[in-house]
């Protein structure tokens, strides 16, 4: 399975985010892809990732019966587009996530962007996204076993350190049947993830109790 991931950055993206020419081989990871491992090791892999500001809201990629007159919010665009480019780059799934910063027309106009996306697309394969909230860092504090991180204005500074490695470190160390029941974004997306490899609803949590 070849995967295309969208973030706000580096934290997201690792060195993905990067151009070629100054990505470490193999690329450092991001927290979409070492989450992603959380649920499912092997059988899947990066083919090409994007920054959420490089993504272009060109309607011309969009389906035809998307490109009427109607005032498509950007975020909208944004996420219609990106699937359009995964399908016509080979991919066989997006991955993304979006930092809510407390922006609530944000999270409704991402909810509708994919829920367009699958239904104007339904031959594509699963896309696997949502907002962070408010921060990817949030869901960082959560597999700390913190409760609260998702309501906090500031979750970056919850963390000891801020570096990507560290953050990756908690990602990859943390123990699932633990995360607090109020990290309800990174629960959702979590999710997604598992149905996008087929992994039994709930299974996923239970699995690191053993």
């Amino acid at each position: 399975m070849r995967v295309l991931l969208a973030g706000e950055g580096k934290t997201e993206l690792g060195d993905w985010a990067s151009h070629p020419s100054y990505r470490q081989d193999p690329p450092e990871k991001g927290l979409l892809e070492a989450l992603l491992c959380r649920v499912k090791v092997d059988g899947w892999s990066v083919a090409g990732a994007i920054s959420w500001k490089n993504l272009p809201h060109d309607r011309k990629a969009l389906p035809r019966h998307y490109r009427a007159h109607e005032r498509m919010p950007a975020e909208v665009g944004n996420i219609m587009g990106l699937v359009v480019r995964a399908r016509d780059v080979g991919c066989d799934a997006v991955v993304f996530s979006r930092d809510r910063d407390r922006d609530r027309q944000r999270e409704k106009d991402v909810l509708d962007g994919i829920s367009r996306a699958r239904t104007a697309m339904p031959d594509f394969p699963k896309v696997v996204g949502g907002l962070a909230v408010e921060a990817i860092e949030s869901w960082v504090v959560s597999l700390q076993e913190r409760a609260g991180a998702e309501s906090a204005a500031d979750p970056s500074s919850l963390l000891a350190d801020p570096s990507l490695a560290s953050k990756r470190a908690i990602v990859e160390r943390a123990d699932l049947s633990k995360l607090p029941a109020d990290a309800k974004s990174l629960r959702q997306w979590l999710n997604q993830a598992a149905g996008l490899f087929e992994v039994r609803a709930g299974a996923l949590f239970e699995a690191a109790k053993t």
